[in-house]
């Protein structure tokens, strides 16, 4: 069997504490990642906002000589797609149909890029936000035959196709793609993090096409709607990861980076021990040593959890509203039995599936890792997600395709 390999691509994302810079490419179009630098951005964002461009326009010029001279010979590193945050996101459906063009009816490249032109002419989304992409739910050509890839070579005299439109707040598509390109990168196309998530989902867990995805950021954790491996809708919480290191050390009066360790090495535990032995002893000058042991640690996650369960249970509930609105009691029941994917960062914490599942009602947590060579980490799914959509050149979007989008209707 022939080799397909696609040529090296470079994915940057911006987090609130990271960024994020890999390189990766598809073999017989299975995503590879082949190396990620990360680099710390703390105090750079704040709920999805730049809020110091200047540092953080440093850091990624700072990755600009990423990578081994092998590596860097076969790669593009300043040509980037890069990863935005949900924060804001619309989605909305549009559709549209178009003659085909090509000789003898045959469906080819020049009509694909009519039929998404189509799409982009027709009118424009409300003012003040942004399309990021454009994906097709499927095409359709004559006979009702139905494809949900580009139909390529078929026959047909009309080509009509039904997508979504994700858009975001201009504000925040503006300040993420300057500061970038103010650090010397080129932007090739941009996402956002849970539909790129998706794609890497989608592609792995066949036996599970509808979820609610539950990426547990360091500052943000972002719940999103997934149904037959089609990206519905996104909300978020201000509650994330590293807030919980911080209180670690602020309850136990240890550093950030002690706080850290301990919550990644123990985690949430009620096993029982024979024997108790402290996780941490803190030296105090003349006084006698500190020791704290599993439980002061359960105590402090539990309480932690406590609190971002409400926020998650209320955030939850306005992901789904449209959706059950929308039901019959059928499928509100199976909407609210979808099972809840675990990523990012805080899905590592040892005992998440215990702590979070009151925040979650009936939908069962589990946690997501990542089959792929390089990329066995929660961390990264979104990232072998945009290698997936890049590599294949799922959505529309181009820099040089214009800003319209006509006849939307809100999916969510």
């Amino acid at each position: 069997m022939e080799t397909k390999r696609t040529k090296n691509v470079t994915i940057l994302e911006i987090g609130a504490d990271t960024v994020k810079l890999a390189i990766g490419s598809a073999v017989n179009e299975n995503p590879i990642l082949y190396a990620v630098a990360e680099r710390d951005c703390r105090g750079c964002i704040a709920n999805g906002q730049i809020v110091d461009s200047e540092r953080l326009r440093a850091i990624i010029a700072g990755l600009a000589d990423f990578g081994d001279d092998e590596l860097r010979a076969k790669t593009s590193i300043q040509d980037v797609y890069l990863i935005l945050p949900p924060n804001g996101l619309k989605i909305y459906q549009s559709n549209a149909e178009t003659a085909v063009v090509s000789p003898n009816s045959v469906i080819d490249n020049v009509d694909i890029r009519n039929i998404h032109n189509a799409l982009w002419r027709r009118g424009t989304v409300p003012q003040g936000q942004k399309v990021i992409d454009i994906v097709p739910d499927f095409f359709a050509i004559d006979g009702g035959r139905l494809f949900a890839n580009p139909p390529l070579y078929e026959h047909s005299d009309r080509l009509s196709v039904q997508a979504k439109i994700h858009a975001i707040p201009a504000e925040i598509y503006s300040a993420y793609r300057s500061v970038v390109e103010q650090a010397g990168f080129h932007i090739m196309g941009n996402e956002v993090a849970p539909y790129c998530a998706s794609l890497l989902i989608g592609a792995q867990e066949k036996d599970t096409p509808s979820y609610i995805l539950v990426d547990i950021g360091a500052r943000n954790t972002t719940l999103s709607l997934v149904g037959n491996n089609n990206f519905f809708a996104s909300v978020s919480i201000p509650r994330g990861d590293a807030f919980l290191t911080d209180m670690i050390a602020e309850q136990l009066n240890i550093t950030t980076k002690q706080a850290e360790t301990i919550k990644r090495v123990y985690g949430y535990d009620q096993r029982e021990r024979e024997y108790k032995v402290p996780l941490i002893t803190i030296e105090s000058g003349d006084a006698r040593p500190v020791q704290y042991f599993q439980e002061h640690l359960n105590s402090i996650i539990a309480s932690f959890y406590e609190e971002f369960n409400r926020y998650l249970s209320g955030a939850l509930e306005q992901l789904l509203a449209p959706s059950l609105q929308a039901s019959n009691v059928n499928n509100q029941q199976f909407i609210l039995t979808l099972p809840a994917l675990l990523i990012g960062g805080g899905s590592k914490l040892f005992g998440i599936e215990k702590l979070i599942a009151p925040g979650l009602g009936a939908h069962e947590p589990r946690r997501f890792m990542p089959k792929v060579a390089g990329a066995r980490d929660p961390r990264y799914v979104s990232l072998v997600g945009l290698i997936i959509s890049s590599c294949t050149q799922r959505g529309a979007l181009t820099e040089s395709t214009s800003s319209g989008v006509g006849n939307l209707s809100r999916d969510h």
